[in-house]
């Protein structure tokens, strides 16, 4: 998690940066304005990443993806940052560019704003139903990876009763079909697992049972 946390600097450090080249551009500059809104959208976004304790799979895979989102619009930026009139002249900017910057920009807001909402589980109202935002872009492309990352992200993070829900939820995947057991043990689900075990252990070794198995009812009190 800590190699995690180094691995935030370089976006947060980027994303400043571009912010600050969309201000001093020279053209484009009501485009560049536009991206300069997403990204101080994004810098917020990973601040606030850097403070949470994010599950690590998706995290990387979404920090991968912004990394490229804010290269993209740093290297558009910086063109755009011409100074002089001969560069600024010979500045070419292809016309469907801020639309691929703004696009990829977009993106990592949205799987930014997911992997924070499912590692907050915890602090979070488990039952309040508008905090769902779909399916991320990160996986659009194998959506049973949504919904394991999302069990497995309750496994880590909810409160008990929401992981006992979850557990369910993994194990009958994995029993349903291998390819999704190998995708929840590649995705680190089996730990939180065996923790959930691990912690139901002595509640029910407390539990009283009776002789047939069931727990045992309390003793009434005798009647004179």
């Amino acid at each position: 998690m800590d190699d995690l946390k180094a691995s935030l600097a370089r976006p947060i450090q980027l994303a400043e940066q571009v912010i600050k080249w969309a201000d001093e551009a020279q053209t484009c500059r009501q485009e560049c304005q536009d991206l300069k809104a997403k990204l101080e959208r994004l810098s917020t976004l990973l601040r606030q990443a850097a403070r949470a304790d994010l599950y690590e799979r998706p995290a990387r895979r979404i920090l991968e993806d912004t990394d490229k989102a804010l290269d993209k619009a740093a290297a558009l930026l910086e063109r755009c940052c011409g100074h002089g009139f001969v560069r600024r002249v010979f500045t070419i900017i292809p016309a469907g560019s801020f639309k691929k910057a703004s696009y990829l920009l977009d993106n990592s807001l949205r799987d930014l704003t997911w992997i924070l909402r499912v590692s907050n589980y915890a602090a979070s109202d488990e039952d309040e139903e508008d905090d769902h935002i779909g399916l991320p872009p990160i996986a659009q492309n194998e959506p049973i990876l949504f919904l394991i990352w999302e069990q497995i992200a309750v496994l880590q993070y909810g409160g008990l009763e929401a992981r006992a829900d979850a557990a369910a939820s993994v194990v009958s995947l994995a029993r349903d079909n291998d390819r999704y057991g190998r995708l929840i043990i590649e995705e680190d689900g089996v730990p939180p697992l065996l923790r959930l075990i691990k912690e139901d252990a002595p509640t029910r070794r407390r539990a009283p049972r009776s002789p047939s198995g069931s727990s045992a009812a309390t003793p009434s009190a005798s009647t004179s």
